[in-house]
């Protein structure tokens, strides 16, 4: 299956920034280093992000999940 999401990071902005062009509605998660440091319930958003790690990014629907991770 291939789902037309992106997720990047910008850095001039010093965020991270999810964009999903599809209709399901879903949550996405951010994590630090294992802890929750963000939360949306649209798929398309703008994290900021204020210090360096790992950061590991959840999206949750109705019918799929995707995972993706990061260092900065």
């Amino acid at each position: 299956m291939r789902i037309p999401t992106e997720a990047y990071y910008d850095e001039e902005s010093r965020t991270i920034n999810i964009c999903y062009n599809g209709d399901t509605d879903g949550e996405v998660y951010l994590y630090l280093n294992e802890n929750m440091v963000g939360y949306d319930s649209e798929i398309n958003t703008s994290f900021p992000i204020s210090s360096s790690g790992l950061y590991r990014i959840e999206i949750i629907t109705e019918s799929w999940i995707a995972h993706g991770e990061i260092q900065l």
